[in-house]
């Protein structure tokens, strides 16, 4: 596995993250 490889499905992982964070707050869940 090349390093930019890992550097992009960490920084997705990242964003998935922030985007359900977000929804969930906004969901008042």
């Amino acid at each position: 596995m090349e390093q930019s490889e890992v550097t992009g499905m960490v920084s997705f992982g990242c964003n998935v993250l922030v985007w359900r964070a977000s929804v969930i707050s906004h969901q008042h869940f």
